[in-house]
């Protein structure tokens, strides 16, 4: 199947904007840098809003592939293409970072090796329930299916959001924070997909995300300056402001005309799509090593995050694009 140049472009910014936000989190959580240095910290912020769209907009291009395929889903084949990975790369970051033989296999099954491998355990569900979904989604009649969207999205998204917005002006309603869920939130993307493939002008999908991004900037530095330490909340991927924000990106995106994208550029921009799900697994441990070399930046928060980035992002795509050419190291890593 042809690949969609949008789409490849999505996966680029997507796996840059989860390497971004892994390199400012160490300044992030730094509670002494909201009052030592407002402008570095507010620059870190910034850097976080503008990033966040990243997991939910891997969850959107999959519900969008599978929605506009005619293929039937293979469920063997993408299990393969899943858990190989998953439990390849569980067992390195146990080896390299956590090692304690014993409860390996049983701890891979409970909890992740490593802080940002929690993606897979929603992500995997997500994607064996997309065709349950997506079948709904293309038989059901919009009328009837919209009452369903709107229930798990107000009980998902809405009501997490609302109750953490009303504990900044000191109201606390118990029953509301009841209401958390995880892998249903995220079942919004793939049930949303029948409403958000419209034509929408340019200029209005930029000016909504702009507004967007930059109400939850400003909720999230509230938030923490009335803890006195770093609240990331507000950053979280099922939140109303980032939720909405990623489906109005991809929306922009998918919409927009990157023919201009040709040769070499279009070739680098297909193979970092093609290695994007590789360099989400191995970055970390790509940015553990070069730390422990001291390659990496140890400097200013405001370019500091940016350096880190761009050395670890291009030390993954490589390694994983040398992956890419073997066939076995490929389908057990990449």
């Amino acid at each position: 199947m042809r690949k969609n140049i949008n789409i490849e472009v999505l996966r680029c910014l997507a796996i840059i904007a989860v390497i971004l936000i892994h390199n400012s989190a160490p300044y992030f959580v730094d509670n002494s840098l909201i009052h030592k240095d407002i402008l570095g910290w507010g620059v870190i912020c910034f850097y976080y809003t503008m990033s966040r769209f990243c997991v939910p907009v891997f969850f959107i291009i999959s519900a969008y592939l599978y929605f506009t395929s005619n293929k039937p889903f293979q469920y063997m084949k993408r299990a393969r293409r899943l858990l190989l990975p998953f439990f390849a790369w569980s067992v390195i970051y146990w080896y390299f970072l956590n090692p304690h033989i014993w409860d390996t296999f049983w701890g891979i099954l409970i909890n992740p090796r490593v802080y940002h491998l929690w993606f897979l355990y929603i992500f995997i569900g997500y994607s064996f329930l997309l065709p349950l979904l997506l079948s709904f989604a293309k038989s059901a009649d919009k009328n009837e299916y919209k009452p369903t969207i709107i229930l798990i999205f107000t009980f998902a998204i809405i009501l997490p959001s609302l109750y953490h917005f009303l504990v900044l002006f000191g109201i606390k309603i118990a029953p509301i924070s009841g209401f958390y869920f995880d892998l249903p939130a995220y079942l919004v993307f793939a049930l949303a997909m029948p409403f958000i493939l419209k034509k929408i002008k340019m200029i209005y999908s930029i000016v909504s995300y702009s507004v967007l991004i930059i109400i939850n900037m400003i909720l999230a530095m509230i938030s923490t300056y009335q803890k006195g330490r770093f609240s990331d909340y507000w950053f979280t991927d099922t939140t109303f402001f980032v939720f909405t924000s990623s489906l109005v990106l991809f929306n922009l995106f998918i919409n927009a005309d990157l023919s201009f994208i040709k040769g070499k550029l279009a070739w680098l921009v297909y193979k970092i799509g093609e290695c994007s799900f590789g360099i989400y697994l191995c970055h970390v441990l790509v940015t553990e090593a070069l730390f422990r070399m001291n390659i990496c930046y140890f400097g200013s928060a405001i370019v500091g995050p940016i350096i880190n980035t761009l050395i670890v992002f291009g030390t993954s795509f490589i390694f994983c694009l040398g992956c890419s050419y073997l066939k076995y190291i490929r389908a057990i890593l990449l």
